[in-house]
């Protein structure tokens, strides 16, 4: 059998395929060949146009569908975009908090998932006065009104 984190590829005897878990009777000496690979997984990235998610492999950076080993060390930053909060940020389940670089080594394979939520507040100051405010934000084309803040 393979490590942890490699998968059998080949496994000869006498240089014939052998399947793992077959009995062999010996009668003279034996040659036993087995070769395994690195597991190989998908990184996926779940995330809305309103987030930042930066995803690196030491220096190089990996988006949503690149290759990832078992083994590998990912650092994982989200951020929200200017308007917006986080509303959930996880690694495969498990909440990670925004601006805060997160170590992840892959044993599998990694779903990055963040979603956003628009900052509806908004406060103008006019010298102690009130003003209503309408705020309306284009969203790739499509406009969204949001409540009016009293201040």
């Amino acid at each position: 059998s393979a490590n942890t984190g490699y998968e059998l590829k080949t496994h000869t005897v006498n240089g014939s395929s052998f399947e793992s878990g077959n009995t062999l009777t010996v009668s003279a000496a034996v040659s036993v060949s087995a070769t395994a690979t690195l597991k190989s997984y998908t990184l996926t990235i779940s995330s809305d146009a309103h987030a930042v998610v930066t995803v690196m492999r030491g220096s190089t950076a990996l988006n949503s569908g690149d290759s990832i080993n078992h083994f590998d060390v990912l650092t994982v930053t989200v951020s929200p975009k200017s308007g917006w909060k986080l509303s959930a940020a996880d690694i495969n389940g498990t909440a990670i908090s925004p601006e805060t670089a997160v170590i992840h080594t892959v044993s599998g394979p990694v779903t990055v998932t963040v979603t956003t939520a628009a900052l509806s507040n908004v406060f103008i100051d006019t010298d102690g006065g009130k003003k209503r405010v309408l705020v309306i934000i284009d969203d790739n084309g499509e406009r969204k009104i949001y409540r009016a803040v009293f201040r």
